[in-house]
């Protein structure tokens, strides 16, 4: 793949990495020299292909300045089908955790970002289905700060009850995935606050909310809901208000979670002393000295 050019538009120069339906190349778009990030669908995946340009068309349609912008999407004369999205340097969420627990604010901070890239997706009825670690980018800009790129809306599925599967099998990571996501259920945005809830969690105490395999991780998500974070470790100073919002973010029955990512922005803004726009609809990339 590294040295052709596909379409006469994207000259692939070497390789970032691989995920579930593809591999990810570093591009040049011609012929403006533009940085791209090109997402390659697996050969094993042709079948997958509609699906695959059927969700580049709904991330084409999300604009807020914390989703990586999607550029344009294609297939190639010999058939690859690609996604060709803003090139982002930073560092992964998951790699700022692996030194452990993170500051409170620090978490409010970035969860507020994620939750207003979900307010944008929501209301265009995209379940983003799979908020992970390795899904946020924090990069850091002249006066900005641990900015937050939501990435991978090129797997989201619309909510809409006529749904393309990856052959009937789950899509998401279990360790962050909602209850009724665990059980194939339908799915509507509060599995994503469901996800950011246990992303948070994961961030403040260092562990996620349940841990096991597979078939374990299912049965006590569905089960029960997790240990409260002050009980958990004792020892880490957590704001009353930020673990109220995570555990409801995380309770097992949809109904009982707040009911809008933009509810969630609202209150992990406010922890974090970030100022909030006065409806969902507006534009949240640049308020609170930067971040939103």
């Amino acid at each position: 793949m590294v040295g052709r050019i596909l379409r006469d538009r994207f000259s692939v120069l070497g390789r970032i990495g691989g995920g579930g339906m593809g591999e990810v190349f570093y591009a040049l778009q011609m012929p403006m020299d533009r940085p791209v990030a090109l997402k390659v669908l697996h050969s094993e995946k042709l079948k997958d292909s509609l699906r695959f340009l059927f969700e580049a068309y709904a991330a084409c349609r999300l604009a807020n300045p914390h989703t990586v912008t999607i550029y344009d999407f294609d297939r190639s004369q010999d058939g690859i089908i690609y996604i060709a999205m803003e090139h982002v340097s930073g560092a992964t969420l998951e790699d700022l955790m692996r030194d452990g627990p993170m500051p409170s604010i620090r978490v409010a901070r970035i969860g507020a970002q994620i939750a207003s890239a979900l307010i944008e997706a929501h209301d265009l009825e995209i379940v983003h289905r799979d908020i992970k670690p390795e899904n946020v980018m924090v990069v850091d800009f002249p006066g900005e700060i641990d900015f937050v790129k939501v990435l991978d809306f090129g797997i989201a599925k619309l909510a809409l009850p006529t749904q393309l599967t990856m052959e009937g099998g789950l899509v998401g990571t279990p360790v962050y995935m909602a209850p009724e996501q665990a059980k194939a259920e339908p799915l509507d945005g509060r599995a994503d606050i469901y996800a950011l809830g246990a992303l948070l969690y994961h961030m403040l105490v260092g562990q996620p909310p349940f841990e096991g395999d597979l078939y374990q991780l299912v049965f006590a998500k569905t089960q029960r809901a997790p240990e409260r974070m002050s009980d958990r470790r004792d020892d880490l100073d957590i704001p009353a208000e930020l673990e109220e919002i995570v555990m409801q973010m995380v309770a097992t029955e949809p109904e009982d979670r707040p009911q809008t990512a933009f509810e969630v922005f609202v209150r992990l803004a406010g922890i974090a002393g970030m100022s909030v726009p006065l409806t969902s609809k507006a534009n949240t990339g640049n308020e609170g000295g930067g971040d939103e």
